[in-house]
């Protein structure tokens, strides 16, 4: 095998380990809620943030970082967030509280987002554009491996050794993407080196995303909820009107309106995981709390959508 062949090979096993590692550090938590729960006393606004806060971090920085590697290096940005997931991983096995387990949850979402919003890229760089539908296709599959994976793994783990281990088994994956990742890949990839990054956009972007997401999960806990949520809608307004007339947007507006099918696979790309998640959150907890189904048998449930 010649040293790019080895370099192309390298690349898909570090791309496809990421592409799994991390919508299954979404899934298989959620079959962990319960257990969790019970240990520290939390009740279910506490358990959702468990989940709430991972998605929400990686909605706020994926966009952001993502074009920030454009202009700054896409490696670095990738080796920088695996060794912000491996430090919150290894911090999550050793969480004593609630609270802790939560700003931990935030900071690996940062560190997934900085992995997703780079390890594709990496791949479209290094794979010519014969060979570059199969090894999306491959790390696609990885992708849904994930999630099918999680609820069943982590109902045998936490029902036999306990929703920390789920951490435990992680690690390994990220420290050895981390190595190969150093060792093997070498180079950088900088697709807009010379452009400005929109840092305007960015603070607009996150704000207002924010404030929606906060707005609408918090609606009946907080009297004001409501207006943070319209806030977050006109602040992604302003965000979509700015972006439209930026030189440098952190999103091509001008892409999503001319490319019809690119903008249709990203909306029907959202309606189906806003679907899915939604779903497995709260069966988990149904299955578990309300039915008294061990998280064993809660994870094999939860595996059959997933899976078709």
């Amino acid at each position: 095998m010649n040293n790019k062949s080895s370099s192309q090979s390298t690349t898909l096993i570090v791309v496809s380990a990421v592409q799994f590692l991390v919508p299954f550090m979404l899934s298989s938590v959620v079959v962990a809620l319960p257990t969790i729960g019970k240990e520290f006393s939390a009740g279910a606004v506490q358990l959702g943030l468990i989940e709430m806060v991972y998605m929400l971090s990686l909605a706020l920085f994926l966009l952001p970082l993502g074009r920030f590697a454009d202009i700054h290096g896409h490696k670095k940005i990738f080796v920088s967030g695996t060794v912000v997931m491996i430090f919150a991983t290894l911090a999550l096995t050793l969480s004593m509280n609630i609270e802790s387990l939560i700003v931990l949850r935030f900071i690996q979402g940062v560190g997934a987002a900085m992995i997703i919003a780079t390890s594709l890229t990496i791949l479209t760089c290094v794979f010519p554009p014969e060979q570059r539908g199969k090894a999306m296709g491959i790390t696609v599959s990885c992708i849904y491996m994930g999630l099918s994976a999680g609820p069943t793994l982590s109902g045998i783990v936490v029902s036999h050794l306990g929703w920390r281990y789920i951490f435990y088994f992680a690690l390994p994956v990220e420290v050895a993407a981390l190595l190969l990742t150093i060792t093997q890949l070498k180079g950088e990839w900088i697709n807009a080196e010379n452009e400005k990054y929109d840092w305007a956009g960015s603070i607009i972007y996150m704000i207002s995303l924010f404030c929606l997401i906060v707005g609408i999960t918090q609606a009946k806990e907080m009297e004001i909820a409501k207006w943070i949520a319209l806030c977050g809608v006109a602040g992604l307004t302003v965000f979509l009107v700015y972006e439209y007339n930026e030189k440098y947007p952190l999103l091509n507006i001008h892409l999503l309106l001319t490319n019809i099918p690119f903008s249709f696979n990203c909306l029907s790309t959202w309606i189906n995981y806003a679907a899915s998640f939604g779903v497995m959150f709260f069966f988990s907890l149904y299955f578990q709390i309300i039915k008294g189904y061990s998280p064993e048998t809660t994870g094999f449930i939860l595996i059959i959508q997933p899976v078709i």
